[in-house]
């Protein structure tokens, strides 16, 4: 699945940054930049005034859909930013483009995201988000079946995960082929 990045450091603005895909052309490159809306400022708060991080995450908001195997996010960053509150505004913005968007929402931690069915999860969410809190703490299994569940042509799911800058950093390297 295309994955779109949202880095989150404590000193710096927000940075966004587009994860390779299969796809010899993304269409996430071809993306005109543009500034958040005043209701998706509203919805960013503190984070929404500098002009660059405005550009960076409407480039991630424009990206997400329901789409099988793509539109997903990445929100990553420093210990202390609120990386929750961050994906929480992009579901809002979800609803706000889409009406196909159910609104269901659900969050689980990484390793409690482990335990569960992870087709029947999805299943339960469909045309809805979830969002994998410390994503990094997924076993590798999950992982693959998530993957693959988001390749099926019936999954309609914004999926975010979330973690520590480093620890996500990790993670991705990790399963950089099953995740992008």
């Amino acid at each position: 699945p295309v994955v779109e990045e949202v880095v989150v450091p404590t000193v710096s603005p927000v940075e966004v940054s587009t994860s390779p895909v299969a796809e010899p052309v993304s269409p996430i490159m071809e993306l005109q930049d543009r500034l958040l809306t005043k209701e998706e400022k509203d919805l960013f708060g503190k984070i929404a005034p500098i002009k660059d991080l405005q550009i960076k995450v409407a480039k991630a908001i424009d990206v997400m859909t329901l789409k099988m195997g793509t539109g997903n996010v990445l929100v990553m960053g420093d210990d202390g930013i609120d990386r929750i509150s961050i994906a929480k505004s992009m579901i809002k913005c979800m609803q706000m483009k889409d009406p196909t968007f159910s609104g269901k929402v659900a969050k689980i931690k990484g390793d409690l995201f482990s335990t569960k069915d992870v087709a029947a999860t999805l299943a339960e969410l469909q045309n809805g988000a979830l969002i994998i809190e410390k994503a990094h703490k997924m076993s590798e299994q999950s992982v693959e079946k998530l993957y693959k569940e988001l390749e099926k042509e019936d999954k309609g799911i914004v999926v975010i995960i979330e973690g520590p800058k480093g620890s996500m950093n990790k993670f991705m390297d990790k399963n950089d082929k099953k995740m992008y």
